[in-house]
Parts: structure tokens; sequence; C-alpha cells
């Protein structure tokens, strides 16, 4: 049985109807996929060579992430919000395995903390979606993706090598904040009461104090409570970001015909550097 939270926050509430106008005046596409198919028409006159996979594939993730927020807010279309979610994780991924060192040394700090945020919950968006990870994702030394392979022994070792917040001296070094140590020992030690109050406590937080734009799929506490249930317990909160249709087996399919663009082309330009998708 899931907990119900009780709801309010009059900033998410006009943040809707902002999103709600923004729609209409764009014949129902969210903005964000129109720039970005402007971005794909751009990327299509450059051979596979000219193109930034980073940069393009780093945009492209927050692109159909907002996407899959807007159909699933406004559309009620669980069917787009899911594909539109493995999309942006899928993107999310490319942009870390093209991240160079190259790349890394020519861009702004902020971005730099944006890229180490964007592959994290880039791996929690394809758990979410019942999508397994890339191989070549499977054996990086990351905090979640050995927490989703069940090393518990590495999350641990990896704990203790790195920081708890972003370090600007050191741009391109991932950090786990005290919140992510808290809910990851939750999971380990099955400890499904410490789970659940802590994602509730998350939830209010953001509810409060939106970044950039509201949290609509909270795909963070979707992971989370999907990968509690694998160990037997339920962490389940009844809210809106929260959408039944990520925990419905039969209706949490991706469309087989869904692709990323430049998909087979970027993943040629990986093997180039020894990396296979």
């Amino acid at each position: 049985m899931s907990l119900k939270l009780d709801y309010q926050s009059p900033k998410w509430g006009k943040e809707y109807k902002n999103k709600e106008k923004a729609l209409k005046q764009f014949d129902g596409q969210p903005a964000a996929l129109i720039n970005l198919q402007r971005s794909i028409i751009r990327n299509e006159e450059k051979i596979s060579s000219q193109r930034n996979y980073q940069m393009f594939y780093s945009n492209a993730y927050l692109s159909y992430k907002i996407a899959a927020d807007m159909y699933y807010l406004m559309n009620n279309d669980d069917a787009q919000s899911i594909n539109y979610m493995y999309l942006s994780s899928a993107a999310g991924i490319l942009a870390k395995l093209f991240d160079t060192p190259e790349v890394q040394k020519n861009r702004h700090i902020t971005d730099a903390k944006n890229a180490i945020t964007d592959f994290d919950f880039a791996v929690l968006q394809m758990f979410a979606t019942d999508q397994p990870l890339p191989k070549c994702v499977q054996n990086m030394d990351h905090i979640y993706v050995q927490l989703l392979s069940g090393n518990f022994e590495k999350v641990n070792a990896l704990f203790q090598q790195l920081g708890t917040e972003f370090d600007p001296s050191k741009p391109d070094k991932p950090w786990a904040s005290e919140r992510t140590r808290t809910n990851v020992q939750t999971v380990i030690k099955k400890d499904e009461k410490s789970l659940r109050e802590s994602l509730i406590a998350r939830i209010k937080e953001y509810r409060k104090a939106p970044v950039g734009y509201s949290t609509f799929i909270d795909i963070y506490s979707i992971a989370f409570i999907k990968l509690a249930k694998q160990y037997g317990m339920n962490c389940e909160i009844d809210v809106i970001e929260i959408p039944k249709i990520f925990f419905a087996e039969e209706r949490c399919k991706i469309d087989q015909t869904v692709k990323l663009p430049f998909f087979d082309e970027a993943t040629a330009a990986l093997k180039e550097y020894g990396i296979e998708y």
C-alpha cells in the first residue's frame, strides 16, 4: 500500500499553467522538441566527424526529459512519457561516453557539474524505464551503476573515494552527497522506513524550491522505489510526480521503433575510441 502525501505547491501550480499555455501556443508539442528538431536539422548537414556529439546529446538529454514531463502532465500520454524518458537516458549516457578530456577542458564550470549529474540521472532513468544499461556502462566505477548491479562492496569502496559535494577545483570528479549516501545505505540495509522518509523529505524540498523548472516526473524517487521493491521493501509514495505507469510491468515498455538521432553514426564513432555501446 502506498503512502498518500498531501500536495500543496502554489509555485508548482503556477508553472503547470505556464506549461499548459506554452503547449497551446505550439499546438501541443513541447518547445524543447521543436528546438531539438532544429538542432537535428543543423547536424544533418554535417558529416559525422564534424558533429559535436557530446554537446548534441547533452542538449537532447534535457530536451527529451522535458518532453517526457510535458506529455505526462498535459496529454496524460503514458506511452510517450516512457519513450521520451528512455530517449533522455540514452542521450545522457551517450553524452557521457563522448565526454573526452579535450571536451572537458574547454567548458564552463556549471556545464562540468551538469555533465556529472546528468549521467547520474541517465543511469537512474534507464533503470526506471526497465531497460538494461549498455555493456560499456555496466562495469563503470559509478555509485548508481554498481548499486543497480547489487555490488554493495564496490559501492561502499567508491564512497570512500568521493567527496560529499561538487569541487570546482576538480570539476570532472564525481561526488556523492550526504543524501545520496543515506539513500544508498538504506537500500543496502533494507531499511524501508528510513528510505521512505528520506524520499518524502526530498520531494517536499524540491516542491518548495524547484531548480530551473519544476519536477513533474521524479525519476530519482521512481528508481529508488523500484530498487527497494527488488529487495522486498515497499516504499511507494502516492504523489503526482511518481506516475503509476512506471510500476505497471505490462505497460512500462519502450516502442522498439524509438531511436536517438544519429545513433548509428554516434556508436560507430565511439568504436574509434575503443568503446562498444
